[in-house]
């Protein structure tokens, strides 16, 4: 879902040239300020330990990043917020290249993706919280995946491993308003339901959904 969007947002950065090039330490992208979902964006200079690094805009997708990176390879501990517009508007241009269509399935399929990825995670967790054996197997209540819901009562999905799996980075999952896509992605590993619960709190709380258009 994450190439299918920046897919998107490269054919509208193309024609619009509203996109935004990659920020460096502390630096917000000027889009920011005239992308109207770009205010859902933390407005926090730090998350708890995590300083902000960069924040960069365009019409399909708004990120911020907190924490530590490598400026040449991105490697390092943070935490990603990305957020994607499947509702954005179809550059007057696209239909005299020929991507009128493809910016229209592009958008279908990013928020389909979305619900998808968040309703498999519910259901998973509903069909081991009704079958014991299976959860046992799993490794318990603390292998279940992460469900909550947002300030705006959306839901949001995080995975986590079974006990016999190596832990990795797993992201948080929602879709706000049937129209939002949102992804936080954490570099540090997902070890267990409470930890993922804890890790990701700060950056759902700090999220300002209110500003959404």
């Amino acid at each position: 879902m994450k190439l299918l969007a920046r897919f998107v947002s490269a054919l509208a950065t193309g024609l619009l040239l509203a996109g935004c090039t990659p920020g460096v330490e502390a630096e917000i992208d000027d889009a920011c300020g005239e992308i109207p979902f770009a205010a859902a964006l933390p407005s926090l200079e730090a998350i708890g330990s995590r300083p902000l690094l960069w924040k960069q805009c365009g019409v399909v997708e708004v990120s911020a990043r907190y924490g530590q990176e490598d400026p040449e390879t991105g490697d390092g501990d943070h935490c990603t917020i990305n957020i994607n517009d499947t509702r954005f508007q179809t550059p007057d241009g696209a239909a005299s290249v020929g991507a009128d269509d493809a910016f229209e399935h592009g958008k279908s399929l990013m928020l389909g993706f979305s619900k998808m990825n968040v309703e498999m995670l519910v259901g998973a967790r509903k069909g081991y919280l009704e079958e014991p054996v299976l959860l046992n197997a799993r490794g318990g209540p603390s292998t279940l995946p992460v469900v909550g819901q947002l300030s705006n009562g959306d839901t949001y999905a995080i995975p986590v491993p079974a006990k016999q799996e190596e832990p990795g980075s797993e992201s948080l999952l929602a879709v706000i308003n049937d129209r939002y896509a949102l992804t936080i992605q954490c570099t540090e590993p997902v070890l267990d339901h409470d930890q993922a619960d804890a890790m990701y709190r700060p950056y759902i709380n700090a999220l300002q959904l209110g500003n959404l258009p």
